[in-house]
């Protein structure tokens, strides 16, 4: 995790960050532990991906982002396209992160863990570049006939 306080950490700094209407704006770069429950408009995270969790359905996609810190969430994105991912060891960067926090008891354990969501792999940025267009998945209208 020490390229999180070097280099990378420093990239990522001074960066416009992709807006989800308009133009890219300028984000304070902030430490997990520091979010807010809900929206956090004026926050960037960094962190890099060390697991990733794969299911039948493959959206959303769900890895684990631990930060120069030492600590992890999950994340999960939305609406991306099937060829769309990320790796393990990726660096990743969420601007206006959604933070959750999430407590599950199961069998006497209580399972406590922060959570993002992220609409869209467009919203991200991976090892310090924006996500083409084509990671996004193509919208679907279905139709169906009105019995008369």
């Amino acid at each position: 995790m020490s390229s999180l306080r070097g280099r990378e950490l420093h990239n990522h700094q001074d960066r416009l960050y992709p807006a989800p209407s308009g133009p890219p704006t300028r984000l304070a770069l902030r430490p997990l532990s520091s979010l807010a429950p809900g929206n956090n408009p004026s926050t960037a995270i960094l962190g890099k991906v060390v697991f990733s969790l794969t299911t039948e359905e493959k959206v959303p996609f769900t890895v684990g982002l631990l930060d120069g810190e030492g600590t992890c969430v999950a994340v999960t994105v939305y609406n991306m396209a099937e060829s769309w991912g990320v790796l393990i060891g990726d660096t990743v960067a969420i601007p206006r992160p959604l933070y959750t926090h999430h407590s599950v008891e199961h069998k006497d354990k209580i399972f406590a863990f922060g959570g993002i969501r992220v609409d869209s792999p467009l919203l991200l940025l991976v090892n310090g570049k924006n996500q083409s267009p084509s990671s996004q998945a193509a919208p679907i209208l279905a139709h169906r006939p009105c019995a008369e």
